[in-house]
C-alpha cells in the first residue's frame, strides 16, 4: 500500500477516539443535570407561580391579592404562564372547610374573567379546600378555567425555546371528594394521563410538575394540626407511585398547602412550596406563628430557567418590587425556608424550617476562576424604572450590569476572577429604583483552571468551539473587580436586600473538576496527546488528496 493509504486507515481508526474527545456531548433530555454555564442569553424564560388563593366574598385580602397577581404582577413579570397550585376558593359555605359555596366560585370566575386570562396562559388545579363536600369536584370542573376548558382534573403545556421543549404538568393531588372539617382526602388522580404525558414529552429538556400537596410528611405548623383537629395532614395516599414517576422523569415539583415558602429536597425531587396568596397578618388561619419571611413576604413565586438551570425566587403582594434573582452562576445551596418549631397559647408545634446552607443544590455547578469574562446574569423586575443594577463579589463591588436588549428584565455582566482564591464566594446583585434597593445573594464554588471555553452559540451542544468574545452574547458590560471600590452604602444595601450569609462552604456535590458547569465536555482539548496524534495523521491522510473539507466538519 502507498503511505498515504496506510495513514488514511490509521487516521480512520483514530477518528472515533478524536470525536469522542473533542465533540461536545448532548445535554440529557428531561435531566436537571443538563444545566450548564454559558455566555449567551438564548432560551432564558420564566413563569409565575401562585397558590392557596382562598377566594371568599368575605376575604378582601384574597380578592385584592389575586387581582394584583393577575394584573400588576403579570404586567411587570411578563411570564410565559401562570400556575395556581390549588385552594382556589375557601370551601366555606357555612363554616371554614364545611363545603363548596357557589358565591366563592362565581367570584373566582369573575376575577379570572376581569383579568382576561386564557386557558393557554393560566393553569389552575384543585386543592383540598376545593373538594370539601363536592363528590367528583363538580364546582371545579364547572367554574375553574382549566376544569371548564378541558373537563378534566389534569392539564399540561409545553414551552419551546431555541434550546428545546420544556414540559409543564398541572396535577390534582386532592382526590375527588373532601370530607368537611378535615384535611380532606388527598390522592393523586389522573396518573395514567401523567404517565402518558411524561412519555410523550420524554425528549423535553426539563419537566415541571405542579400540585397542591406536599410529597413527604411535614412538621406541624398550624393550630389545627397541633391540636389534632381534622386528623393528620398527610401527603396523598398514592404519593409513592407519583414520586417514582416524577423522579424517573427528572422533574421539579412545586406546590402549596403548607402556607410557607421553602425550597428543599422531598425524596429525590427539588421541591418548592409557596406561601398562601390570600394571607396577610390580619387574615390567616394557617399558623400559630406569623413568621413573615416565609409567609406574607413570600406569596408570589417566579421560576426561571437559564440554560437548563432552574432558579426560583419569591416576592410578595404588598412589597413586590424590585424583584431580583441571580440566574447564572447557580447557588450551591437550596434556599431552605419553612417555619421554626415553637409554641403559643399553650400549644407546641414541630415546625418544618430548613436553614439556608443546610441542603446542597444537587444541580449546582462549579465555576472556573481562571477567566477574565465569567458571565453573571440576573432577572430584575420592577413597576418603577430601575436606575442601576450592580454586581458584588464578596464585599467588593465589581461594577454595573447592563440590560440585555433582546430580553426585557434580564441583566448581564462579565467578571474577571483570575485573582480569586479557589473556594466558595458570595455573589450579590443589587437593583435600585427611586424608592429602594433590593437584591439577591448566592454562594458559588470557584475552582482552579485551566478553563474550557464557555458555550456562546445559543445551543447546549455548540457545533464549534465557543468564542468568549462573541458579539451575539448580548453582554455589553465588562466590569472588572475593583478591590478599592467597596462602600459603606453598598454594604448597607446588601443588608437591606434580603441577602443571606451561608456558613456551609462545602463544595456542591459532583465533580470538583467541573470547568464551568456543563454536565458534559465542551470543546476540544488539543493538549491531549492522543488528540494531537489523530490530528496529525488525519492531516497526512488528506493532504495529498488536496481536499479542503475538514474531517471534523461533520461534528
Amino acid at each position: 500500500m502507498r503511505p498515504t493509504t496506510i495513514a488514511s486507515l490509521v487516521a480512520s481508526s483514530l477518528f472515533g477516539l478524536l470525536v469522542g474527545m473533542a465533540t461536545p456531548c448532548t445535554a440529557h433530555a428531561a435531566d436537571p443535570s443538563s444545566r450548564y454555564y454559558a455566555q449567551d442569553t438564548e432560551g432564558i424564560f420564566w413563569f409565575l407561580h401562585i397558590s392557596d388563593l382562598h377566594i371568599d366574598p368575605l376575604n378582601n385580602s384574597a380578592r385584592k391579592h389575586l387581582t394584583f397577581a393577575l394584573g400588576e404582577a403579570v404586567d411587570v413579570i411578563q411570564p410565559i404562564a401562570v400556575f395556581a397550585s390549588g385552594d382556589l376558593v375557601d370551601g366555606s359555605v357555612f363554616l371554614p372547610t364545611s363545603g363548596q359555596d357557589k358565591a366563592e366560585w362565581d367570584l373566582y370566575a369573575t376575577l379570572l374573567s376581569d383579568a382576561n386570562v386564557t386557558p393557554e396562559f393560566f393553569f389552575d388545579m384543585p386543592g383540598n379546600h376545593d373538594t370539601y363536600g363536592d363528590q367528583g369536584l363538580k364546582h371545579y370542573l364547572e367554574r375553574s378555567l382549566q376544569g371548564s376548558t378541558t373537563g378534566s382534573l389534569f392539564s399540561d403545556t409545553v414551552h419551546t425555546t431555541s434550546l428545546g421543549d420544556y414540559y409543564f404538568v398541572a396535577l390534582n393531588s386532592s382526590g375527588t371528594y373532601g370530607t368537611p372539617f378535615t384535611f380532606g382526602n388527598p390522592q393523586f388522580t389522573n396518573v395514567p394521563e401523567l404517565e402518558a404525558g411524561l412519555e410523550t414529552h420524554a425528549s423535553a429538556q426539563l419537566v415541571f410538575a405542579f400540585a397542591h400537596h406536599h410529597l413527604v410528611p411535614h412538621g406541624a405548623t398550624d393550630a389545627q394540626t397541633a391540636l389534632g383537629i381534622g386528623g393528620k395532614d398527610d401527603p396523598p395516599g398514592n404519593v409513592s407511585e407519583v414520586m417514582a414517576l416524577l423522579e424517573d422523569a427528572g422533574a421539579f415539583y412545586l406546590h402549596g398547602h403548607v402556607h410557607q415558602y421553602k425550597e428543599s429536597l422531598q425524596g429525590k425531587l427539588v421541591t418548592v412550596q409557596l406561601a398562601n396568596l390570600a394571607g396577610s397578618p390580619n387574615v390567616d388561619r394557617s399558623s400559630l406563628d406569623a413568621w413573615d419571611k416565609t409567609k406574607f413576604e413570600s406569596n408570589i413565586g417566579v421560576g426561571i430557567i437559564d440554560h437548563n438551570a432552574f432558579i426560583y425566587r419569591v416576592t410578595d403582594t404588598t412589597h413586590p418590587w424590585p424583584f431580583v434573582a441571580i440566574t447564572a452562576p447557580v447557588d450551591i445551596n437550596l434556599q431552605g425556608g419553612g417555619i421554626p418549631a415553637g409554641s403559643t397559647a399553650g400549644v407546641s408545634y414541630e415546625g418544618d424550617f430548613v436553614p439556608y446552607g443546610e441542603q446542597a443544590n444537587p444541580y449546582a455547578y462549579d465555576v472556573c476562576l481562571a477567566r477574565k469574562d465569567n458571565p453573571v446574569r440576573a432577572v430584575v423586575l420592577s413597576k418603577d424604572p430601575v436606575s442601576s443594577v450592580r454586581l458584588m463579589l464578596d464585599t467588593t463591588e465589581v461594577g454595573p450590569m447592563t440590560a440585555v436588549t433582546s430580553q426585557p428584565g434580564l441583566y448581564a455582566a462579565q467578571m474577571d476572577t483570575t485573582g480569586l482564591e479557589p473556594g466558595v464566594h458570595s455573589l450579590t446583585v443589587l437593583a435600585t429604583t427611586a424608592s429602594e434597593t433590593r437584591g439577591d445573594s448566592i454562594q458559588v464554588n470557584f475552582v482552579k483552571g485551566p478553563c474550557d471555553d464557555l458555550p456562546d452559540a445559543g445551543v447546549d451542544a455548540p457545533d464549534s468551539e465557543p468564542d468568549a468574545s462573541d458579539s451575539d452574547s448580548d453582554i455589553t458590560s465588562d466590569a472588572q473587580p475593583d478591590a478599592g471600590s467597596t462602600s459603606d452604602a453598598t454594604q448597607d444595601s446588601v443588608a437591606d436586600a434580603d441577602t443571606t450569609d451561608a456558613a456551609d462552604t462545602t463544595p456542591p456535590p459532583g465533580d470538583t473538576d467541573d470547568d464551568g458547569g456543563c454536565s458534559c465536555r465542551v470543546g476540544a482539548n488539543t493538549s491531549n496527546p492522543w488528540t494531537a496524534l489523530a490530528l496529525s495523521l488525519i492531516a497526512l491522510a488528506f493532504r495529498r488528496r488536496r481536499t479542503t473539507r475538514s474531517p471534523l466538519s461533520s461534528r
